[in-house]
């Protein structure tokens, strides 16, 4: 078992050097893509999709369909299968994607197909929930319980709300 622990963390330590840029302090989770914004403003473009044009930012072209962001703050996803989802906070899970609609709103997901997308979006055992209204919170308990609503806290290891909603 210890065998499997180091190679692990050597397997980590050897990736988290690769995505590492040298001349930079920041690590990198993940090697930056083409989508993702630069200190200068994103430029509108335009995609050529079998013989159909699609504009405006992020663009991304898979198999079955393309799709472009409508503002240079969103970003777009592709699925497994293909699929394509654009907006704030994208997140992909299992053979889905969504994103967020608003400005301010994110995403969470599960390893199983599940999404949900608003405000202070959290994960706990097999359940997720987001706020959905601006100025809300969302509790996780240790227990894996989650409570959305108006000024939620943990009250002895339970979420508890002013309002639920």
């Amino acid at each position: 078992m210890k065998k499997f622990i180091l190679l692990i963390f050597l397997s980590l330590y050897s990736w988290f050097s690769w995505a590492q840029p040298s001349n930079q302090t920041n690590i990198y989770i993940f090697p930056p893509s083409k989508q993702e914004p630069t200190k200068d403003k994103p430029k509108r473009e335009c995609i050529d999709y079998f013989g159909s044009q699609v504009c405006g930012y992020h663009c991304v072209k898979s198999t079955t369909s393309a799709q472009c962001a409508p503002t240079p703050e969103q970003s777009c996803i592709i699925g497994s299968y293909g699929n394509i989802a654009c907006g704030y906070g994208c997140v992909k899970s299992f053979d889905r994607v969504q994103c967020a609609q608003v400005r301010g709103q994110s995403c969470v997901a599960d390893n199983f197909g599940h999404i949900e997308c608003g405000y202070d979006c959290k994960a706990g055992i097999n359940v997720l929930a987001c706020a959905h209204y601006e100025g809300d919170n969302c509790v996780l308990s240790p227990f894996g319980s989650i409570k959305c609503g108006k000024n939620c806290l943990l009250k002895d290891n339970n979420p508890v709300c002013e309002q639920e909603r």
